[in-house]
């Protein structure tokens, strides 16, 4: 089968970025008979393969761009031949000769329009977005959450197949042999918080704060590291700390090497994730495959990946997230418990189990399209 595959988003820091490197570095070793067109902004060695081509393009940055990228894939998919197209990151693919597939990491635009800074980008949602996906044979949902609100906004059912993401259990887990040292330059207390992603406002690290003012007036300081980068609407969390008085109990460390956040997974007292809305939530389980206890929202895809409910707070409730953070900081045994339960319960994900789903599929569209 001749694939096609969109890599255009591959070199951002971001969840989509780590998404599409899995995707496709493990599609190209899985499937060797496959033969697959990687449309990609440069060359990328690791995709460097006998059944690949790297199909080099601009990275695609604005809505103009976007369209005009999408009416390119048509001519690509024609001018090599292709079985299948898979965007792997939203963008619309027009008259394309082969069937597409198409991913749909969240809708949170549609659903949060207030935590967003356009409205345009609300209106593509709400009339564009499921107009494009209508051209595509199958939408993949990488949480049964992505999957309903597909159903519930845009009456998408019978097209979608949920695909959970993985985790790289070659980096983040606990026998890998590692340089404590590393963490030195950033002079952490024992016992921190810990969080990671794109800081904004839909991450609501605001109830994991004032769950720290309430904990300090209850004689437990807790510091709180924040790993990644600020973001559109992160100035209040900000305001927020100096507001509470906090200054010298949050910590940023901006982007990090992959071997310092698993040391930083490993050595956090816990991790928490109080997201109002999410696609899937990679960290979480990046987290617990590295035997860190979690605490996450009840909300959106959060619960399918830890199900049990002590890890689970509604993303409002502070004196639930004081109680949750005492608890696994003070607590010796459930630590332990949470940390095995954490383990196995990242054990089920997989980039191998993601890939294998994903050619089914690719599969399927194919021979649907030939009747």
């Amino acid at each position: 089968m001749k694939i096609g595959l969109d890599a255009s988003r591959f070199l951002l820091p971001t969840g989509e970025g780590t998404y599409t490197r899995e995707v496709v570095r493990h599609l190209i070793r899985l499937f060797p008979d496959d033969h697959f067109l990687v449309v990609i902004p440069k060359f990328e060695p690791e995709f460097d393969a006998p059944n690949v081509e790297q199909y080099i393009r601009p990275a695609v940055d604005g809505i103009t761009a976007r369209l005009r990228y999408g009416f390119e894939i048509g001519r690509i998919a024609s001018s090599h031949h292709l079985d299948v197209f898979h965007c792997l990151t939203n963008y619309a693919a027009f008259n394309v000769p082969c069937p597409v597939v198409c991913n749909v990491m969240d809708l949170a635009t549609l659903k949060y329009p207030q935590l967003r800074p356009s409205r345009l980008q609300w209106l593509i949602y709400r009339f564009v977005f499921p107009f494009l996906l209508k051209c595509s044979r199958f939408l993949v949902a990488i949480s049964k959450s992505t999957g309903r609100d597909l159903y519930n906004y845009y009456g998408f059912a019978d097209s979608v197949r949920v695909v959970y993401c993985g985790v790289d259990h070659e980096t983040f887990n606990l026998s890998a042999s590692l340089d404590r040292k590393l963490l030195a330059r950033f002079r952490l207390p024992p016992n921190y918080l810990m969080f990671v992603g794109y800081l904004s406002p839909k991450k609501n690290l605001e109830v994991v704060l004032r769950a720290m003012a309430k904990l300090r007036a209850e004689d437990l300081p807790t510091t709180l590291v924040v790993v990644g980068k600020r973001g559109y609407g992160s100035e209040f969390f900000f305001e927020l700390v100096e507001e509470l008085g906090l200054e010298g109990q949050v910590i940023e460390t901006g982007f990090v090497s992959q071997q310092e956040l698993t040391l930083l997974y490993r050595e956090a007292g816990l991790f928490v994730f109080p997201s109002i809305y999410e696609g899937f939530g990679l960290p979480v389980v990046e987290a617990m495959a590295c035997g860190s206890p979690v605490l996450v929202s009840d909300v959106g895809p959060l619960p399918e990946i830890v199900e049990d409910a002590s890890c689970l707070c509604a993303p409002d409730d502070v004196e639930g997230w004081a109680t949750g953070i005492r608890r696994a900081l003070t607590d010796p045994s459930y630590r332990e418990r949470m940390q095995i339960y954490g383990f196995e319960r990242a054990a089920l994900f997989s980039w191998e189990r993601a890939a294998q789903q994903l050619r089914t599929i690719y599969a399927e569209a194919v021979e649907d399209s030939r009747g």
